[in-house]
């Protein structure tokens, strides 16, 4: 089935509470910190107005953060890319490939449903 470009659904923020709860229950801890990464507007509008763009797919990513001189541990990250009609991703030479947004934390805003204060700075 061909992408459109109305893929996905708005939820609550009751449903997108419970959704980074069961992330940071579930994956954070060991060293692992990062619950979320921002990425700029001018950035993703780089992406998705790259001829034939419907929509952007984000791919999970590792990146080493190293916890102390002896050890380091693999943290969450995201891979943005375009993503075309026919669900192909956008990878010639001249098209946008995203990473290194800002991590959260160590830059996550205010505590809110989706970042709860007590996690701020895990």
């Amino acid at each position: 089935m061909a992408f459109n470009g109305t893929e996905g659904s708005f939820i609550t923020l009751t449903a997108g509470a419970a959704m980074t709860e069961t992330f940071r229950n579930t994956f954070l801890g060991n060293g692992r910190t990062r619950k979320a990464v921002f990425f700029g507007k001018d950035k993703l509008l780089d992406i998705l107005n790259q001829t034939d763009c419907v929509g952007i797919r984000c791919y999970f990513g590792g990146v080493v953060t190293t916890v102390d001189p002896k050890s380091s541990v693999i943290d969450f990250s995201l891979v943005l890319v375009g993503a075309t009609a026919n669900e192909n991703d956008m990878l010639g030479e001249m098209d946008k490939i995203l990473d290194d947004g800002v991590p959260c934390p160590a830059q996550c805003g205010v505590s809110n449903a989706l970042n709860p204060s007590t996690l701020a700075n895990l």
